[in-house]
């Protein structure tokens, strides 16, 4: 069985109200189509049966290759 969320603009506008997998604790980001939208809503669930709150979030994806640079400063030639 599904749950429902609400997703909502930055500034708190409605978006939609969209269904996830009932994690035992929310997940922090949800990603729906090209939007990204991070928990809103304090705590694990709200406890008066109101529906969880994301509130979309500026997001970034990266092109650098895993496992990323080195930080720098650090010596990868020394021997651990």
């Amino acid at each position: 069985m599904l749950m429902d969320i609400e997703l909502q603009t930055e500034g708190g506008n409605f978006v939609a109200v969209v269904e996830i997998l009932p994690f035992g604790r929310l997940p922090t980001v949800v990603h729906w189509g090209t939007r990204t939208f991070a928990l809103h809503t304090a705590g694990e669930r709200p406890a008066d049966g109101a529906l969880p709150v994301y509130r979309e979030a500026f997001a970034y994806l990266s092109t650098t290759p895993a496992p990323g640079k080195p930080r720098p400063g650090d010596n990868l030639n020394e021997v651990a």
